[in-house]
């Protein structure tokens, strides 16, 4: 018998899919939201960044300066790499505008991504120009939402071995349940906890983790399960007022670059000096151009790897 059909000669495959990443995938996944960061996705700013008629429709806070936008992309990649982090680009200047935030696209995990279902109708699409983009990276993609919906920024690792999910306007139950599916197999659990109706769009918006045992988050936005949780997984919370910085340089919006070390928005002294007050250093990059948009740094930085 031919090895083609069982017989001599044929070879069982015999690693796991995690002894895979880093030779038939690429390297990449992600176990916590503050280990060392390695490898990330941005995105070149989409031309109908520059030619946007109706704010609302396309999701925009202002009108968008996509020569500008542009600059400030480069200023970030260019922080990023100064940090020794492997930049990663989506390439799709005729794509919608809100292709900008990356973060909102997928939740990467320590297996592969995630891909999310976008609950904005001006964002429909989204999820498939980010899966060629992760195919072509060699990216497994473990999931696709396809019950509700579900946006990556929503998605943050307590630890090692649990996630909470905010659910909300952009996260539906239904669709943090698949999630949880997918995490389940790898031995993660999963807590949901509400958003706030309004003035935040994602849980990365509310709280962000800084070390394994210290988290900032927006004081008048979480849900007081959400602090509840953080207080029974041990970590100090510094609470940060909703003030300018928070709402208007959008301050707290910022990247982990390794455990109490950071990326961050130009314009929010306050909360730079707070973070620093706690023992974390911070790198300011000016990305306020992203700020039309509805966005900052954060959610423009899709993950795709951290070293625990």
């Amino acid at each position: 018998m031919k090895a083609t059909f069982g017989g001599p000669g044929f070879q069982r495959r015999t690693q796991a899919h995690d002894d895979e990443i880093g030779s038939v995938w690429a390297g990449c996944g992600a176990t916590s939201d503050v280990g060392v960061l390695e490898r990330v996705l941005l995105t070149r700013p989409p031309d109908a960044l520059g030619d946007i008629d109706d704010l609302d429709a396309s999701l925009m806070a202002a009108q968008p300066d996509l020569p500008a936008i542009h600059q400030a992309a480069h200023r970030l990649a260019d922080a990023f790499e100064a940090q020794g982090v492997d930049v990663c680009w989506i390439d799709a200047l005729d794509g919608p505008p809100n292709l900008l935030f990356a973060r909102d696209l997928f939740f990467m995990t320590g297996q592969g991504a995630v891909v999310a279902r976008m609950a904005g109708r001006a964002r429909v699409g989204e999820e498939r120009i980010v899966s060629l983009a992760l195919a072509q990276l060699g990216v497994p993609i473990l999931s696709t939402v396809t019950d509700g919906t579900f946006e990556g920024a929503d998605a943050l690792f307590l630890d090692d071995r649990s996630v909470v999910i905010g659910v909300g306007l952009r996260t539906s139950p239904a669709a943090a349940a698949q999630v949880a599916q997918v995490l389940e197999r790898q031995d993660i659990s999963t807590v949901t906890v509400p958003m706030p109706v309004g003035g935040a769009q994602h849980l990365l918006g509310v709280v962000v983790f800084l070390d394994r045992d210290l988290a900032a988050i927006r004081a008048d936005k979480a849900a007081p399960e959400l602090v509840t949780l953080l207080e029974e997984f041990g970590y100090t919370i510094l609470r940060l007022p909703d003030d300018d910085e928070m709402t208007q340089a959008r301050g707290l919006n910022v990247v982990v670059l390794r455990p109490r070390e950071v990326l961050m928005p130009t314009n929010a002294p306050g909360i730079r000096a707070a973070l620093e007050a706690a023992g974390v250093t911070c790198h300011e990059v000016d990305v306020h151009a992203y700020l039309a948009a509805g966005g900052a740094m954060g959610c423009a930085t899709g993950i795709l790897r951290r070293k625990d």
